[in-house]
């Protein structure tokens, strides 16, 4: 995805309308149009702007990463030990098998975690397997 379709979904999925978006950004709504199709690219200082306002790292809007969030998600704690960036540094430094069964392992809870919800949703008591 372009730099332009990217501002322009961030921009919409916050409910955020182009005037607006503008006026944060002291540009001109015609100004922003062209940087949403992708007829002249906002300048660094804008772009690090942009970056800040949706909370993600300029190198998602620059298709460099399609890590979205925001860098300092690293710096959550999961606990008083550890953190999300203490957690990825210990997985990085694992083989692929290894990841691989992490990786298989998110996957799962993630699927457990969304079928408790739906239960909750439905009235019925979570299956604890």
């Amino acid at each position: 995805m372009d730099l332009g379709s990217k501002i322009k979904e961030l921009r919409i999925a916050k409910g955020m309308t182009q005037k607006k978006l503008a006026k944060l950004l002291h540009v001109s709504n015609s100004t922003l149009s062209s940087y949403e199709n992708n007829r002249y690219e906002p300048p660094l200082h804008l772009l690090c702007k942009i970056a800040d306002l949706f909370e993600v790292p300029t190198d998602y809007l620059l298709g460099r990463t399609r890590l979205h969030q925001s860098f300092h998600i690293l710096n959550n704690k999961i606990n008083d030990n550890y953190t999300v960036g203490h957690l990825m540094n210990k997985i990085i430094s694992l083989d692929v098998q290894n990841q691989e069964e992490i990786l298989y392992y998110t996957e799962y809870r993630l699927h457990r975690s969304n079928q408790v919800k739906t239960d909750k949703k439905k009235g019925q008591k979570p299956d604890r397997s």
